[in-house]
């Protein structure tokens, strides 16, 4: 499927880069995890930036072999254009985040919240 010039410059942006790095601050700060790492990926270019989030329910001292992969671990992807998705979890976490869309920033950190509070 190939995409239209007319399709990328009319596409929606929720988050441009200032906003991004807000959101950014902001699940640093808020989550309600033991772990959180959120960074900004530009992959897609500056005008359509990326929140890539590293999310750990256990402490950092209590992983095996220092690994974060070896905590109950989740990565999480909130896209410019409002959606939220987790891509990676770990084995030991049953329930899975829905894919979810957002409008503002303060969604973003509220939807996590909520589904952080339901697997701990």
């Amino acid at each position: 499927m190939m995409i239209k010039l007319r399709n990328l410059l009319t596409e929606d942006t929720i988050m441009d880069k200032s906003q991004a790095e807000e959101l950014k601050s902001k699940l640093n700060n808020q989550l309600d995890a033991e772990f959180v790492q959120a960074t900004i990926s530009t992959l897609g270019g500056e005008l359509r930036p990326a929140v890539m989030l590293k999310l750990s329910l256990d402490p950092r001292g209590e992983w095996q072999n220092n690994i974060f992969e070896n905590s109950r671990f989740m990565h999480f992807s909130v896209s410019h254009d409002g959606a939220i998705e987790q891509f990676n979890k770990s084995y030991q976490i049953e329930k899975k985040f829905r894919k979810a869309r957002f409008k503002t920033i303060d969604d973003v950190v509220k939807k996590i919240n909520i589904y952080l509070k339901s697997v701990k």
